[in-house]
């Protein structure tokens, strides 16, 4: 069909044409008299222009294609712009919503899990990049902007488990950090960066990482909040590592109740013959520091270990 065809106004239906009529190559002509076509094309009652700038819909009617669907311009439903041409021929824009029921693969390496046991696939190939120019999977940004009180995820779900076979396993998020190829600086498995900006709202509460269990049937055998596996022939490791803070108060480990069992304080450096090590005697809590043995004096206490 030429790109310079179009049809302003309404299309009337006088008679139809079946689908068997479109292989006859007649398709302009029966557009040009103004008529419908059944079968393959499925037009809205009005307001159809077809051609290099447009093709739009203003009634709620449908446009339904049996095969290919190649734009020029952009296609607009209730005045609106829905779909467009970006500045690459092959960019298609969307401006709407897109409600998908099946399966979506996205990217050059993609294909449709025919099994229908991945619901989005994303496989994709960058080209350079830099550290400015970041390479990335998938690129998610929302901006909240609403007057009321409210709760903003950057990226939420939840996987549940309703099967009957035992013996399965479970991740709410698994990936794989994967090196093949020249040296490189880092390989980090999470990375999260907190920011706030200058002269802005302030933050009552903010955790770098936070588990909740709410195990409201069975509970687990073994819990860990935090497994670090072993690994042999490593280098230096730090099974744990928390650089110190400036601060008003600086703790750097807590655990226990409200009056922990264990602290480690942070901030600045222990007094003489004191340590920044606190631990729970009775329901006490007590900082551990030393004192030469013909110094000690009533009410000291002496650690002593058994």
């Amino acid at each position: 069909m030429p790109d310079t065809l179009r049809l302003a106004g309404a299309l009337v239906a006088p008679h139809s044409h079946e689908e068997s009529d479109l292989l006859d190559g007649d398709l302009y002509a029966r557009l040009a008299a103004s008529e419908t076509v059944t079968g393959l094309w499925g037009f809205p009652a009005a307001g159809i222009s077809i051609g290099q700038e447009a093709l739009s819909s203003p009634s709620a009617g449908v446009l339904a294609v049996g095969g290919d669907l190649q734009v020029g311009g952009s296609i607009s439903v209730g005045g609106g712009p829905l779909l467009s041409k970006g500045d690459d021929d092959n960019d298609l824009l969307l401006s709407g919503d897109l409600g998908v029921s099946g399966v979506a693969a996205i990217g050059g390496l993609a294909s449709i899990d025919a099994g229908g046991r991945q619901a989005l696939r994303v496989q994709h190939q960058t080209g350079d990049i830099s550290v400015f120019e970041h390479g990335a999977g998938a690129y998610i940004r929302p901006t909240v902007n609403t007057a009321t009180q409210g709760f903003a995820y950057g990226l939420t779900g939840e996987i549940e488990y309703t099967g009957a076979g035992v013996g399965s396993y479970m991740l709410a998020l698994a990936f794989n950090c994967i090196q093949n190829g020249a040296d490189l600086t880092w390989m980090h498995g999470v990375y999260v960066n907190l920011v706030s900006y200058s002269g802005k709202g302030s933050i009552s509460q903010s955790h770098g990482f936070e588990v909740v269990p709410d195990y409201q049937g069975n509970k687990p055998g073994t819990f860990r909040g935090l497994y670090v596996r072993g690994h042999s022939g490593m280098n230096t490791v730090h099974g744990v590592r928390v650089e110190d803070f400036a601060g008003s108060t600086i703790r750097l480990l807590e655990i226990g109740p409200s009056t922990p069992y264990l602290r480690l304080a942070g901030g600045a450096d222990p007094g003489a013959n004191q340590t920044n090590l606190y631990l729970k005697e009775g329901t006490t809590l007590r900082r551990v520091q030393w004192k030469a043995g013909n110094t000690l004096g009533a009410g000291d206490k002496v650690l002593v270990l058994v």
